[in-house]
């Protein structure tokens, strides 16, 4: 696919724009939920999880990071 430069958003074409309702859209945002999914990786695993101590949540928590190292960070707006 070829890179195309503008200098203007005003030179872009509008073919990419949906109307709400066209079968396209719905295509286009399954396609980048699907994205997100597969490059995004889960910073925590499901579930609650009870501890005896602070100190054994502190092991998990660890064990959580060191799985999770070379997934990428969350954005900084996302809470």
């Amino acid at each position: 696919m070829p890179v195309r430069k503008y200098r203007s958003i005003y030179e872009m074409p509008d073919e990419t724009w949906r109307e709400p309702g066209d079968p396209l859209l719905y295509r286009a945002i399954r396609e980048v939920w699907d994205f997100g999914r597969r490059t995004s990786g889960r910073r925590y695993r499901p579930g609650v999880y009870r501890f005896r101590s602070i100190d054994e949540m502190d092991v998990a928590q660890g064990d959580w990071d060191r799985a999770t190292a070379g997934a990428p960070a969350p954005h900084p707006s996302i809470r």
